[in-house]
């Protein structure tokens, strides 16, 4: 199977943003559970905006192909 750059491209943004979302998926269990730390809201916001990003140019990709 041959990988042009754009399916190249479109595969790297999918695998960034379903590692992005995991790992805020992550971090909201812990704080849920309480186990993360009382000062983690602000990295969570980042966490969760990088996420949202990520998803939002990955579904515009895909609507371009």
């Amino acid at each position: 199977m041959n990988h042009t750059s754009e399916n190249r491209s479109a595969h790297d943004h999918v695998r960034t943003a379903l590692e992005e979302s995991c790992a805020v998926l992550i971090t909201l269990e812990l704080i849920r559970t309480g186990i993360g730390d009382a000062g983690y809201g602000t990295g969570v916001r980042v966490l969760v905006e990088r996420a949202i990003e990520s998803v939002r140019e990955v579904i515009a990709e895909l609507r371009m192909t």
